[in-house]
């Protein structure tokens, strides 16, 4: 019921200008945040609905008021080519699902549902600057709320914030790993090295928050793309003696760590992942989570499809929830993570990215899916001179891909919300910014 309170508010305060930028951070909540949206705060067990759902429902309502008043407006650059052209393929993949496979329309609903996020942009394109600000700054306040809490969960030894899996402690640490992460923990570190006007008070104590939470997710992958991300940002964006200055701090900042970094990668299985790798032994993976888990559940599907016919090669395993019954009649996968019924995982898995994407949109769909990634990035980088903001979105963007080999955000558009938030700043018809001098603004 909260769910569906917190829906029709949304939807009735886009209607208000004053009160727009309240909308618009709501509908973000409802984007983001693992173990179920809602900022890792407001999930869906909180709620009693699913975050997600509500996201879409909001979608269609906001761009269906938007196509009635004439308001629905994509921006003109050339990544909006790749936007569209995966839209279009999106559609494509529904009408082979329902023509090949035979899904029913609700089953293919069901399974694609995630894609209709990317109808986002259209919104976040009519956000004013000043209302971009507002957003920005209460993004901001839960992502310092919610570090503080997930540093908290570790000192405790048991989750604080709502967690819906079954919690277990790091062998060679000792302590509990938990993956309530803050969705825009990344996102702020980097910008607190690369605008850090924005925050208000010493910018060292936001830093020290954001770094110590990213140490705390134990996570191999995660930890190393991070801090290359904020050197990169700096970079991008920086002279000389800024990226210097930053490096000496991270490395201030990481050196306490290095002991209990040291035994995460010793015992973590780095060394045996990379070389079952260099052996392309995948089947004798080393447990889930390992690399060579994650290599294997890829290639046991490419596996699959290379012997397909070629319509199921370009549009892949048919739109359809992993849950449906059907799917474990017509898949047999053995490398997956195992239900309470024992029932393997067939077609979506938490570990990796690009996984899911051969699974839902095949080899053809997942170049597309790539390319628009890949031009949004470039996008970013073109204009990163000119804005701090998107010399953060680059290098942001960069870590979603680097954790995409051991996460699935990269696959899930829900997770594009705060690029396309900043999306927001830049002049529908031409590529300006609605307010002159971004990177002298206060955001």
């Amino acid at each position: 019921m909260l769910g569906y309170i917190l829906l029709f508010t949304a939807i009735i305060f886009y209607g208000d200008k004053r009160l727009r930028f309240l909308s618009i951070f709501l509908y973000v909540s409802f984007m983001l945040g693992t173990q179920g949206g809602g900022l890792c705060l407001w999930t869906d067990q909180v709620i009693g609905v699913k975050n997600v759902d509500l996201s879409i429902i909001y979608t269609f309502c906001i761009n269906i008021y938007l196509l009635f008043v004439n308001q629905w407006r994509l921006p003109k650059a050339r990544w909006t080519i790749t936007y569209k052209a995966l839209l279009f393929f999106v559609a494509c993949c529904a009408l082979f699902s329902f023509f090949h496979y035979h899904f029913t329309p609700y089953q293919i609903l069901q399974g694609s549902r995630i894609f209709l996020l990317l109808f986002s942009l259209p919104i976040f394109m009519r956000l004013s600057y000043n209302d971009f600000c507002k957003v920005m700054t209460l993004l901001l306040w839960v992502t310092v709320l919610t570090s503080a809490l997930y540093i908290l969960q570790i000192v405790v030894g048991h989750p604080i914030m709502p967690y819906r899996y079954e919690y277990r402690y790091d062998e060679a640490t000792g302590l509990v790993r938990l993956y309530n992460i803050p969705p825009l923990l990344g996102f702020f570190l980097i910008y607190s090295f690369v605008r850090p006007q924005f925050f208000k008070g010493p910018v060292n104590l936001y830093r020290i928050l954001f770094f110590v939470s990213v140490m705390c997710t134990l996570g191999r992958t995660y930890i190393f793309s991070t801090i290359l991300s904020v050197i990169l940002a700096v970079m991008l964006n920086g002279k000389v003696t800024r990226i210097l200055m930053t490096t000496f701090i991270i490395g201030i900042l990481f050196f306490p760590f290095i002991g209990m970094i040291e035994q995460r990668f010793k015992s973590g299985g780095t060394q045996s992942d990379l070389k079952a790798l260099q052996r392309g032994s995948y089947e004798d993976y080393q447990g889930e989570g390992s690399m060579s888990y994650r290599f294997a559940w890829i290639y046991e599907r490419y596996d699959y499809l290379k012997d397909r016919p070629l319509g199921e090669k370009i549009f892949g395993l048919g739109f359809i929830s992993g849950s449906q019954p059907i799917v474990y009649r017509m898949y047999d996968f053995k490398v997956g993570l195992v239900d309470e019924d024992g029932n393997v995982s067939q077609l979506h898995t938490p570990d990796t990215s690009y996984g899911n994407l051969l699974s839902k949109l095949g080899f053809i769909g997942g170049v597309i899916y790539l390319i628009f990634v890949l031009s949004l990035l470039f996008f970013f980088f073109r204009f990163r001179k000119k804005s701090p903001l998107f010399a953060s979105c680059a290098a942001s963007l960069l870590l979603l891909i680097l954790t995409g080999f051991s996460g699935s955000d990269l696959s899930e558009p829900r997770n594009f919300a705060i690029y396309f938030l900043a999306l927001s700043t830049l002049s529908l018809n031409t590529l300006v910014y609605k307010q002159s001098g971004i990177s002298r603004s206060k955001c």
